[in-house]
């Protein structure tokens, strides 16, 4: 779906498709669905999708990241996730080979380790939640900070010496997002109390000495808004067994 066929959409929403002689202009329309996206980019997990690039190693040793350590992305990225220094390996017990890692470890030892029940599978799942934990810890990550505002990624750990695995977040491109139910059920929302807050300000008469009775629409509307953030409340509930860090 287009702007322009947003916003049609969004007229027909308002007026009742046309039931109403009531509406905004096609600029207010296409204000409201900017500013209302950069809110939904915040709230709804579905309006980001996870990607990843390679940074080569030249990138960090040029003048200019030298004097600010900074590293400017696209307005697309919303976040950077994961800064890996792809030298590093899955080295264990003095093997040098980075297919043997805990991962496959914990595998085999899952399946020919004793008896294998619930409470064995219980037991490693909290075993791995643990161990995912200390990994924050470690420093195969290398220490950032991102501005959203500005697109940024400020490097506060050590010089990368080699190229970098970058882990991302980036936009769902608009017109994808305007055919999904709850982006147009949020827009619609905030289209109506736009609407109710244009006649209450100015406490218009349609034709034909109707009133319009404002307190529905803002009703509606806020009912509306409460179910989309209820929806996107859920998505981002973990699972007890996963422990999640900001």
């Amino acid at each position: 779906m287009t702007q322009s066929e947003m916003n049609e959409w969004l007229k027909d929403e308002v007026t009742m498709s046309g039931s109403i002689n009531i509406s905004l202009a096609p600029k207010e329309y296409e204000r409201i669905c900017k500013k209302e996206l950069k809110m939904l980019y915040t709230l709804y997990p579905d309006t980001a999708k996870k990607e990843f690039t390679i940074l080569p190693w030249e990138l960090f040793h040029t003048p200019l990241f030298k004097e600010k350590r900074q590293i400017k992305f696209p307005d697309c990225v919303l976040s950077v996730t994961k800064f890996i220094d792809m030298n590093r390996r899955n080295f264990f017990f003095g093997f040098r080979d980075t297919d043997f890692s805990w991962n496959k470890l914990f595998s085999t030892g899952l399946f020919v380790d004793g008896v294998f029940d619930m409470s064995v599978l219980t037991s490693r799942m909290v075993t791995w939640s643990v161990i995912d934990q200390l990994k924050l810890f470690s420093l195969e990550d290398i220490k950032h900070e991102w501005n959203y505002t500005d697109h940024t990624l400020l490097i506060t750990g050590h010089l990368p010496y080699n190229s970098v695995y970058c882990e991302l977040f980036t936009k769902v491109p608009d017109n994808l997002l305007y055919d999904d139910p709850w982006v147009q059920k949020w827009m619609s929302a905030k289209a109506k109390l736009n609407v109710a807050k244009t006649i209450g300000t100015f406490q218009a008469t349609l034709i034909g000495s109707v009133q319009v009775n404002t307190s529905l629409y803002t009703e509606e509307a806020n009912r509306d808004i409460e179910e989309c953030k209820e929806y996107f409340k859920n998505l981002v509930n973990a699972d007890q067994f996963f422990i999640t860090t900001p």
